[in-house]
């Protein structure tokens, strides 16, 4: 008996070792390389592009590469519980040359308009310190955050409404299509459908007559990660200054202009684009 009751309890031992190695840190893992998705309109979905974000150290170091092996950014990471986030602190002039380099290797390269454009972006919302909330195994920054929820009491749920990056007016998610105000104030236009699947969103834009919004022949569309974020309660989002993040961040920007209503609430967002190890 006396041996069942120590196999048993060193059962549950181990059990609370694995629990809060693993739980704790909400399934991002060090040692493994996370992936910039972005949705793609002509393809219609999310596709992978080049940088990718790497924690080291046991979460505590980070590698942010570009996509080639030289150009490589690396730092500090200090992991918040609420909201469940990595903030990555490093060197600011050594973003800038890194960001110059990287910019000069893609014009000798051929890279047209676009990719460069879409790297100049990237570079942009990469500071000396930035925060990636976690959820279900992926990372985001709150400036791929488009649509996020107002702070109801049913703010947690991917139904309600919603503020859509800095505007002040809110739109209504409910039941499949999405909603604007109609000259009352009341939520009756129907702007948009929604499907979910695998914690994707997908809105289709809806003309006047209600029917599918095509532009040059393709489509209106648009995808999004279903996401939560916890605020805290009291204090900021970011652990420390918040200046690169409210640049960039209308998310960020518009829960720290209104904490007293968003402090302790957990948020659904929309997210534009992640880092994910995989899709």
């Amino acid at each position: 008996m006396k041996k069942r009751i120590i196999a048993l309890c060193s059962i549950v031992i181990l059990l609370m070792i694995v629990t809060l190695s693993v739980g704790c840190e909400s399934g991002i893992s060090a040692g493994k390389s996370y992936y910039l998705y972005t949705y793609d309109t002509r393809t219609d979905r999310f596709v992978r592009k080049g940088p990718s974000l790497k924690f080291t150290d046991g979460l505590k170091g980070f590698e942010f590469s570009y996509g080639t092996g030289d150009l490589t950014i690396s730092g500090r990471v200090n992991h918040t519980k609420r909201p469940d986030s990595y903030i990555v602190s490093c060197n600011e002039e050594v973003i800038a040359v890194v960001n110059e380099r990287y910019k000069q290797s893609l014009i000798a390269a051929g890279a047209d308009q676009e990719t460069i454009d879409f790297y100049e972006a990237v570079a942009e919302n990469f500071s000396a310190e930035s925060q990636y909330f976690s959820y279900n195994g992926k990372l985001f920054l709150g400036s791929a955050i488009e649509l996020y929820h107002l702070p109801d009491k049913s703010s947690d749920s991917f139904e309600g409404y919603y503020y859509i990056e800095s505007s002040d007016d809110p739109v209504r998610l409910l039941g499949g299509y999405l909603y604007t105000k109609d000259d009352s104030g009341n939520y009756t236009v129907k702007s948009g459908s929604y499907t979910v699947s695998n914690g994707i969103l997908t809105l289709i834009s809806l003309n006047d007559r209600g029917q599918p919004l095509y532009q040059n022949g393709m489509l209106y569309r648009k995808r999004y990660l279903m996401a939560k974020v916890t605020i805290p309660t009291g204090g900021s989002l970011v652990g420390t200054s918040m200046e690169d993040q409210l640049n960039t961040s209308a998310f960020v920007k518009k829960v720290s202009e209104d904490m007293e209503h968003y402090s302790g609430k957990t948020v659904a967002v929309l997210c534009e684009q992640f880092f994910a190890q995989k899709m």
